[in-house]
């Protein structure tokens, strides 16, 4: 099914307009642009940006966040550390004036 740039969240046929003139004439292209070059168009905002190139992205079969908005969900980087709670070793850790942790 092929979509059109009305079918994005956020673009009505005036939107859909502005955006042909800019040259981004398709779903596709709307879902690739670049964040930086969408905001220099008049009456687009950051964060309706990044929502349309999401939305398009979406319809275009495209499930993934540019880059800058991925993260790692397997990463425990990510994740918060419990304090005074046990690691993998029996051990406790330390509350920030590092001091260990009260049972």
């Amino acid at each position: 099914m092929t979509h059109t740039l009305t079918d994005v969240s956020g673009v009505g046929p005036s939107m859909a307009e502005t955006l042909v003139s800019n040259k981004i004439d398709s779903v596709k292209k709307l879902a690739k642009v670049d964040i930086k070059d969408l905001i220099s168009i008049p009456g687009i905002g950051e964060t309706t940006g990044r929502s349309m190139i999401e939305s398009a992205g979406r319809l275009h079969g495209n499930d993934e966040l540019p880059a800058e908005g991925k993260k790692d969900k397997k990463s425990k980087k990510n994740k918060p550390v419990k304090k005074g709670k046990k690691d993998k070793k029996g051990k406790r850790g330390k509350n920030k004036k590092g001091k260990k942790s009260k049972k």
